[in-house]
């Protein structure tokens, strides 16, 4: 069972990301047995794809809408994944429906995602668990949860166990963020007031 950051600590994660390209490139330093590799179990979605029961499966947003709303086989409603860049607007009633929401980042470099997580929060009002996946890095932890995630799936534990301390040194920010929209300065303000 893989392993995520879920509500600020580790936690096991029985949920199965089903879709997302997989890196075919072994990774040389990578031995026998060594059991660094923590990113989300992968299932290529084909025709022959039928899931099991007792998991938990994240589906990409056009297979979610085709198998909407009966969800026909699925022990529970299914979480949908979403590209950084995806049209908000025409997923209102997903967000309504599902209470997971993972949002995929292509590269460490595109901040879409950030933004994506923000208005699903805020515009949208979604109260789910919303997971960041993919090109996620260790010290964009606290600005994933700032942006409004509450969960951050790592593709190796060393950058899960480094996300974690990231944690422990990032608890009190002078920015504001979705869950606390007012910064401390603002809140001194008005104390003083």
């Amino acid at each position: 069972m893989q392993q995520i950051i879920r509500d600020n600590r580790i936690q096991e994660d029985r949920a199965i990301l089903v879709g997302w390209p997989v890196n075919d490139k072994p990774d040389d330093n990578l031995k026998a047995g060594d059991n660094r590799a923590v990113s989300e179990p992968v299932l290529e979605m084909n025709s022959e794809f039928k899931p099991e029961p007792g998991y938990r499966y994240i589906l990409p947003v056009e297979c979610w809408l085709k198998a909407a709303p009966e969800f026909r086989d699925y022990a529970e409603v299914p979480g949908v994944w979403i590209s950084g860049s995806a049209d908000l607007e025409v997923l209102h009633e997903v967000f309504i429906l599902t209470d997971l929401v993972a949002v995929a980042f292509d590269s460490f470099v595109d901040g879409s995602g950030f933004s994506t997580a923000s208005l699903i929060r805020e515009k949208f009002n979604f109260h789910g668990e919303l997971r960041a996946f993919g090109s996620v890095l260790p010290d964009q932890i606290a600005y994933l949860l700032r942006c409004g995630f509450n969960s951050v799936a790592f593709s190796q534990i060393e950058d899960l166990k480094q996300a974690a301390k990231q944690l422990l040194l990032s608890s009190h920010s002078y920015q504001g963020s979705v869950t606390q929209p007012r910064t401390p300065f603002s809140e001194r303000i008005t104390r003083s007031k």
